[in-house]
């Protein structure tokens, strides 16, 4: 069974050995996939539960500028 707290551990572990964008990209996948398990009555509930996993952060870019 995946809880939500093997979800925090995997993502845990995962930021330690690769960049954030693949995290959140992965982590946006795993939420895809365990919720079409949840419409298909497979689990009961998502345990992909992270405020803001999903989302990548972008470094904010260099304003460019004339003259």
């Amino acid at each position: 069974m995946i809880s939500s707290a093997r979800v925090r551990a995997w993502r845990a572990e995962r930021l330690s050995v690769t960049g954030a964008t693949t995290v959140a990209t992965s982590y946006r996948l795993l939420k895809a996939v365990l919720e079409t398990a949840v419409e298909d009555d497979l689990i009961r509930k998502n345990p992909c539960r992270i405020r803001g996993a999903g989302r990548e952060d972008a470094d904010e870019r260099p304003r460019g500028g004339r003259g």
